[in-house]
């Protein structure tokens, strides 16, 4: 056998080896990522996981049908929230379950889509008075607008969303050198 043979045997070797482990665990991605700042097991990114696809459930696009924003949503979190909002969105998850066994006597994770989603509206609709600041509804309402807001910020940076619902240029753009300055719409205030 020649020498790059058995270079390119190995690296094939070591390529499908990584696939198959990576099919194993589909939450290795997100072990992978180093998560300094948040402590969540496989357990709870399983929840966290329902939970996010049930608030966007971006796999019902045949495109996006295999992605999942979790990898994403956690990066964000843990890079760019400050120290507060990361505890916050901590222990809302640490409150979440307990909160959706109460209101429905059943594990999140053993529900069934309809009554996901009912729980949902009404924790949309969550009303949280000022008068408690540290009650549970607080941070589990902060753990739903949060993976919300991540969850559309995933979306809207997708390659398909981009192509597909937006004029999707390459950086730096298009250079309109004729355009005249007449033609800009300036709010004074």
């Amino acid at each position: 056998m020649k020498r790059r043979e058995a270079v390119r045997n190995i690296v094939i070797f070591s390529l499908g080896s990584g696939m198959l482990y990576s099919c194993t665990d589909p939450y290795q991605a997100i072990k992978n990522l180093n998560l300094s700042r948040l402590n969540f097991n496989t357990d709870h990114l399983r929840i966290l996981d329902k939970l996010s696809r049930s608030i966007l459930p971006i796999q019902q696009i045949p495109q996006l049908a295999n992605h999942t924003a979790l990898p994403f949503i956690m990066k964000q979190v843990n890079n760019l929230q400050n120290e507060k909002s990361q505890q916050e969105f901590q222990q809302g998850y640490d409150y979440f379950n307990d909160y959706f066994r109460n209101k429905t006597n059943l594990d999140f994770l053993k529900a069934d889509a309809t009554l996901v989603n009912s729980f949902l509206k009404k924790l949309n609709t969550l009303e949280i008075s000022i008068d408690q600041p540290k009650s549970p509804a607080l941070y589990i309402h902060h753990l739903y607008h949060t993976l919300k807001q991540e969850n559309l910020l995933y979306l809207k940076t997708t390659e398909y969303f981009q192509k597909k619902y937006r004029f999707y240029e390459m950086a730096p753009g298009r250079f309109d050198g004729d355009f005249s300055i007449a033609e800009l719409n300036l709010d004074e205030e």
